[in-house]
């Protein structure tokens, strides 16, 4: 049987997660497994407290949308390579003919040409 938690070490966890530390990460300062902090969690939410949302992806903000790079002016001689590179999230893509639409979802990426 695992370690129980007294009162302040309830409180100890609440103070953890409320700094934005993981269930995995207070855990382990804790001494008792994740699922108890999650459980610990629940009935914290349950008494109306929040918790800062600090998983999953960051959020962008909603005016960034695909961008056209410009690259250094050349001479003026027939490019071989992509003509259009686009830099999306921090990724460079690039294109040979200029693209009609670019659509980015959250699990696709849709690409339509003339």
């Amino acid at each position: 049987m695992g370690k129980r938690l007294t009162a302040e070490d309830k409180l100890e966890v609440l103070k953890l997660l409320k700094a934005g530390n993981t269930s995995e990460q207070c855990a382990e300062k804790m001494g008792v497994s994740a699922p108890n902090i999650n459980n610990l969690r629940a009935q914290f939410k349950k008494e109306g407290e929040t918790f800062p949302n600090n998983r999953g992806r960051k959020k962008l903000s909603k005016n960034k949308a695909p961008q056209l790079v410009k690259s250094s002016p050349q001479e003026n001689k027939p490019s071989t390579s992509a003509d259009y590179d686009y830099l999306i999230n921090g990724i460079q893509i690039k294109f040979t003919q200029k693209p009609k639409t670019v659509r980015i979802g959250k699990n696709r990426f849709f690409v339509e040409f003339d």
